[in-house]
């Protein structure tokens, strides 16, 4: 997703986009475990703005929860993704949620590219579930 993200020119909608980015901490993370990332699945670019935001408000929100999961990784272990939390950058997706998706069309537009990265976070889960 957010490779998805960044080949849609996010920094019209998001200026801090560069920092939002953590794949490559993923990747190295992996790499410490002797892992390769798999190759990326998502193609294509996202149109609006708001689709932009609503992926995004998903991708962000995955980097606090994983602010609570990087507590219990044990010593020793990668967790440069996990651990990867900057609480500013949430409180200002906000503030652009608030100021930019000010139409009903752009707020559904946002709700269906957020329910839609949910989707693919499920996806990916249920691949290691029993």
């Amino acid at each position: 997703l957010e490779a998805k993200v960044a080949a849609s020119d996010p920094q019209r909608v998001l200026p801090d986009w560069d920092r939002r980015q953590r794949s490559g901490l993923l990747s190295q993370d992996l790499a410490d475990l002797g892992l390769a990332p798999s190759e990326a699945v998502e193609t294509g670019r996202l149109v609006t703005s708001a689709v932009i935001l609503g992926t995004v408000y998903v991708l962000e929100g995955s980097r606090l929860g994983g602010a609570l999961l990087a507590r219990s990784v044990p010593e020793g272990f990668p967790k440069r993704f996990l651990a990867s939390s900057d609480p500013a950058l949430w409180r200002t997706l906000i503030e652009l949620l608030d100021d930019v998706l000010v139409t009903e069309d752009d707020q559904r537009l946002a709700i269906d590219a957020a329910k839609s990265a949910f989707a693919r976070f499920s996806s990916s889960a249920s691949i290691f579930q029993g």
